[in-house]
């Protein structure tokens, strides 16, 4: 069985908290995201369609137009927000990773669920960084 690093225990065991808040987080934002594209893209097609409606005469009431531009820009704004702060997410997951792995640690993130590995994952050494038998 391989060990983890006891030079880096609170360093290891500050990162898997991290971690697992960030498989947390990055679905909720990700909710975002999805939220503001679809306002984003529906206010598009839906202004689209308005001005088209215009040009051949049929016009819809000008306080529909209002709101399919409004949804337009609302979603523009909130998709472009949480597009941020995903991103923001994800490079912080992707740096821990890095971090982790040059010390010796590999974290997996398969189904939902961190697993830590001592060593390489194909060994299969499975670990709980938390628990204090497991560094050596």
């Amino acid at each position: 069985m391989n060990y983890l690093p006891i030079d880096h225990k609170p360093e290891i065991q500050a990162s898997y908290v991290r971690f697992r808040e960030l498989l947390i987080e990055i679905p909720e934002i990700d909710k975002k995201t999805t939220l503001g594209q679809w306002l984003f893209w529906g206010g598009l097609l839906g202004t689209i369609i308005w001005i088209v409606r215009i040009f051949f005469g049929r016009e819809l009431p000008p306080s529909i137009g209002g709101l399919l531009l409004l949804s337009f820009i609302v979603g523009w704004v909130y998709k472009t927000d949480a597009l941020k702060k995903e991103h923001a997410l994800l490079t912080e997951r992707s740096e821990i990773k890095n971090k982790m792995e040059a010390i010796g640690v590999h974290f997996s993130d398969m189904f939902g669920q961190v697993t830590v590995y001592a060593g390489s994952i194909a060994d299969g050494n499975a670990v709980s960084p938390l628990s204090d038998s497991c560094y050596r």
